[in-house]
């Protein structure tokens, strides 16, 4: 059985990414360091989940202690490495922006020497580009998450760019299997790669960048206009200008994806917005 390490396994992606390995039968190792970033209670139930197979392991850590991660990996010797932890957030990088000096570079950088010196067999990281990640399980932070509760407590909801918004929502699951895939695909050189004329997305090292979207983006007065059906109840919508950090528009090319893992996202808005939406009212008995 392959030990993997998996970061931010309390998080979101990171939680449903374990969930996915546990049931092909790897052995996980899931890390995360159990900040407060948003409801910890939230990240304590994921966990509970996990840790009902005898296959997972969790260590409490963080990324950015090296001495502690030197340990872990000399201990553990995990053959392949999936690194989801980070501080994410764009709003939250103009109030705090040492959050993500210390987890996203120096943290990063941890993992990367180590997997180096520990000749690990595969690195997959969130340098894989995700598009506007939801479902169920998702964070409190996120679009879904905080028009779900505002229109059930029937408080306005703060739609930025008037609406115009356009974002290539993507269900979770059409994530973690796009990421599994990935992991099970370890890349070679590019041999037509030329420094002259460098494509970013390979390298004459063994690396490779993919988009993980649903390659159909909808604008987000659409988005919520599908909520409001699941939950049986209109919003009360704050219109507001666009907000420093976002930009109006994404929209991702799959190309490389299918034609390397053979793995298109495929989720209805409509499909993952109802699973949300159940699992939001079985989880808080609404």
């Amino acid at each position: 059985m392959n030990k993997i390490l998996v970061t931010g396994a309390a998080g979101f992606i990171g939680f449903h990414f374990a969930g996915r390995l546990l049931k092909a039968g790897y052995s996980v190792i899931g890390l995360d360091n159990m900040n407060d970033y948003y409801d910890i209670n939230l990240k304590k139930a994921r966990l509970s989940l996990l840790e009902k197979s005898p296959d997972f392991q969790f260590v409490k850590m963080d990324i950015a202690e090296r001495q502690h991660m030197t340990s872990l990996f000399e201990k553990e010797e995990p053959e392949i490495v999936v690194h989801l932890a980070a501080q994410a957030g764009v709003r939250y990088s103009l109030i705090n922006p040492y959050a993500y000096l210390d987890s996203n570079l120096a943290g990063f950088l941890n993992i990367l020497e180590e997997c180096r010196h520990k000749k690990i067999k595969h690195l997959v990281y969130a340098g894989l580009r995700f598009f506007t990640v939801y479902g169920p399980w998702g964070r409190p932070d996120m679009a879904l998450f905080l028009f779900t509760k505002a229109i059930l407590e029937e408080r306005p909801i703060d739609v930025y760019n008037n609406g115009k918004m356009q974002r290539d929502f993507t269900y979770i699951d059409d994530i973690v299997e796009g990421v599994f895939r990935v992991m099970n695909k370890i890349p070679e050189p590019d041999p037509n790669w030329n420094g002259a004329h460098p494509d970013p997305a390979t390298s004459f090292a063994p690396y490779r960048i993919y988009n993980i979207g649903n390659n159909n983006p909808v604008e987000l007065l659409e988005f919520i206009n599908i909520l409001e059906k699941q939950l049986g109840k209109k919003a009360v919508m704050n219109l507001l200008p666009l907000q420093p950090g976002d930009v109006p528009a994404t929209y991702a090319d799959v190309d490389d994806l299918m034609k390397d893992v053979g793995f298109k996202p495929a989720t209805s808005i409509e499909d993952g917005i109802r699973h949300f939406v159940q699992w939001y009212r079985d989880y808080y008995t609404i």
